[in-house]
């Protein structure tokens, strides 16, 4: 992963885990975010899955259920722990696919996130797909 990228990764989780854990201002809901923490970092341990296969299958899901925010939480930390551009524009096909075309929709958020990040996501575009086909 480029630094450029790695450090706008970085940035951005700093900032994310920031924001969440602003959240838990009084006991009750600290107490729940905390138990949703451990049941999080439980999960995404390494087992027969690495942590990488388990973001970018946490990206796929986000893509289509949640918010944008979360399926850019989740690819950059799957980028983080290895994972390459190529694997989570890969993820998000078999996402889009899953989701027929209401993940086509959910796409763009993601595309869009990535771009924040300092991906290059044109081998996504259609104008790239089109260059390709007439010869470029």
């Amino acid at each position: 992963m480029e630094q450029s990228v790695k450090n706008k990764v970085n940035q951005y989780l700093r900032f994310a885990l920031k924001e969440i854990k602003g959240i838990g201002v009084d006991s009750a809901r600290a107490r729940t975010l905390t138990s949703f923490y451990q049941f999080h970092n439980a999960a995404m341990e390494d087992g027969a899955l690495t942590r990488k296969q388990k973001e970018l299958i946490a990206t796929g899901i986000a893509m289509l259920v949640c918010s944008g925010e979360c399926s850019k939480y989740h690819a950059a930390e799957a980028l983080r722990h290895g994972a390459t551009q190529e694997e989570i524009l890969e993820t998000m096909s078999v996402a889009m696919m899953m989701g027929g075309g209401p993940g086509l929709f959910h796409a763009i958020e993601l595309i869009q996130a990535l771009k924040e990040l300092g991906l290059d996501v044109s081998s996504f575009t259609s104008e790239a797909q089109e260059s390709k086909g007439q010869g470029g």
